[in-house]
């Protein structure tokens, strides 16, 4: 878990050179159904859409189906997000990774806020 850690906080700092961009790595495992952010795990993905990452264009399974239905890095286009209680406007960078345990797959996701 601290490289993949490691690998988004390098990845923030490339895709984010400005201070007024805020980028937040989420990596989410299918597979395990869990997300790891800000140093916490759940291990319940709907559990974390519901209650941390709520799209609110879309229901979880179709933001389940997004997510997990690509293999290559694209954007959610910009949509208002309940994140963490507060509600943004966000455009969400998804970058499908492989975790190295058992192939599992894994997802790191950049949500570049836009205060209103």
């Amino acid at each position: 878990m601290y490289y993949i850690q490691e690998f988004g906080e390098e990845l923030k700092a490339k895709m984010s050179p400005s201070a007024q961009v805020d980028t937040n790595f989420v990596l989410l495992l299918k597979n395990a159904s869990a997300a790891y952010y800000r140093d916490n795990v759940v291990f319940d993905l709907e559990f974390y859409y519901d209650k941390f990452l709520n799209y609110h264009d879309y229901t979880y399974q179709e933001w389940l189906d997004i997510v997990f239905g690509n293999s290559h890095p694209f954007f959610i286009p910009e949509s208002r997000v309940l994140y963490e209680g507060v509600n943004i406007s966000a455009m969400t960078y998804v970058f499908p990774i492989v975790t190295g345990y058992g192939g599992k797959e894994g997802f790191a996701f950049y949500n570049k806020k836009h205060e209103d």
